[in-house]
């Protein structure tokens, strides 16, 4: 991987994390509170200036309420795959999910594997 790939990726990841911030109505300086970081880091990370270490980058993913892959994963022509309207609603369905017992995900998982495989 050359430099300028390094910093196309940051800038992307960047860019992610300042979207996914903006969907939860978090300021940089919130979600610097809930990760400990210092909000002008928070900045630097979203324009790609900065990079996290594993530790808060795993840290940035469950304040933002999200895995790790849906602030990476992109696609082959360097967009994410999953747009703005996509990401809100998988918030709201993570917030949903969270607060639900143990035994209420559980239920909530096997729904919605019998709904995909019965819509078809």
């Amino acid at each position: 991987m050359t430099k300028n790939n390094f910093k196309d990726i940051r800038i992307i990841i960047g860019k992610r994390i300042k979207e996914t911030r903006l969907n939860m109505n978090l300021t940089q300086e919130e979600l610097a509170e809930k990760v400990n970081i210092d909000p002008k880091f928070v900045s630097h990370l979203e324009r790609g200036v900065g990079f996290p270490s594993l530790e808060t980058f795993i840290k940035l993913a469950e304040a933002l309420k999200v895995s790790l892959d849906s602030l990476i994963t992109i696609d082959k022509n360097n967009k994410f795959k999953y747009n703005k309207e996509d990401n809100k609603n998988l918030a709201k369905m993570q917030m949903l999910f969270l607060s639900l017992t143990d035994k209420q995900q559980k239920y909530f998982i096997k729904t919605i594997k019998e709904f995909k495989s019965s819509v078809k």
